[in-house]
């Protein structure tokens, strides 16, 4: 090889020794190991991954990383992926239902996309009890090692979150509004049974859901004589859903309809009316309901068929 040949192959050499030390010192992905920093992950939408949740100022922040990567090493013939998210991307700590703050990091998610990367809903497994931030666990290999083998076996039960109960069919009552449940109701309150239900998802940070709360309470109580349907609300940032309209909801609030013929078909209810009119609003959503309800959606009685009513009532008891 003359001269020129060995620069040519130096400088070839040299630019690939470079780009393994930036991969290591990067964290993207080497030879055959799948870790990689987020917004970097194209290449893995098919399979499951290890995301860590860190903030890179934190003490903690340079062992996590150095186990993690490891772990990545360790078990890179397996379909799984490892995955670091860090503050500078705490916007996409909500899709995940979790908090941005320091101090409720870091925690470490198995995401099991149940229906292709970045939708919903999928499945989560928790390297700590209930999401707790835990930086000893996360620097710990045998761990997370563990973690990832139990996953991988089949043996590790999923993360469900779900509040404790605010209150029960039993004791719910609608001129309070939309009756409050839980993950944990979701199934008896909404899937089951021979009722149409109207769904609101919503998020206590989003400022349309706080503007239609009011709006949907008082829907609640003008239709509270339709007694085969029910209308709920529920927190969807603290109660995990795993219905497959789930995959429908791009933003919050969320109205979902659940009609009694088919819960497996529920879509959302799309209403043409600004929330900013009550009226109007309330007047749109009911005329969808009558449009889409397997049982028929009457209209409130009116206070003048409620006196004939009465009135009827008052004459058959003196007629007796």
């Amino acid at each position: 090889v003359g001269p020129l040949g060995v620069v040519a192959m130096w400088r070839v050499l040299h630019w690939l020794l470079a780009c393994i030390v930036f991969q290591r010192a990067s964290g993207a992905p080497l030879r055959g190991v799948k870790f990689f920093d987020f917004p970097d992950i194209g290449s893995i939408n098919e399979i499951p991954h290890l995301t860590y949740f860190v903030d890179t100022d934190a003490p903690y922040y340079g062992d996590v990383r150095k186990t993690m990567q490891e772990a990545a090493r360790h078990w890179k013939q397996q379909r799984l992926a490892f995955v670091e998210l860090s503050t500078e991307h705490s916007d996409v700590f909500k899709f995940f239902n979790l908090q941005g703050s320091s101090t409720d990091l870091p925690v470490a998610l198995i995401v099991d996309w149940t229906f292709g990367m970045g939708n919903k809903p999928y499945k989560k497994y928790s390297l700590t009890k209930d999401g707790a931030p835990d930086a000893a666990a996360l620097r710990n290999g045998s761990h997370v090692d563990n973690f990832v083998r139990d996953f991988l076996a089949g043996t590790l039960p999923p993360w469900v979150r779900s509040e404790p109960i605010e209150q029960t069919l039993g004791d719910y009552n609608p001129d309070n509004g939309a009756m409050t449940i839980v993950g944990s109701q979701f199934e008896d309150v909404v899937v089951q049974g021979d009722f149409d239900v109207l769904v609101m998802f919503f998020a206590p940070w989003c400022g349309f859901s706080k503007r239609m709360q009011p709006l949907f309470d008082k829907l609640a109580r003008q239709l509270q004589h339709v007694k085969t349907l029910r209308i709920v609300k529920i927190d969807a940032t603290m109660n995990d859903i795993t219905h497959a309209i789930m995959q429908q909801m791009d933003g919050y609030p969320f109205l979902g309809f659940f009609p009694a013929a088919d819960k497996d078909g529920a879509r959302e209810l799309e209403v043409e009316a600004p929330s900013d009119d009550a009226d109007e609003w309330k007047k749109a959503v009911t005329s969808k309901l009558k449009e889409v309800a397997t049982h028929v959606v009457l209209d409130a009685p009116t206070q003048q068929s409620l006196s004939a009513e009465g009135s009827s009532i008052d004459r058959d008891a003196t007629e007796m």
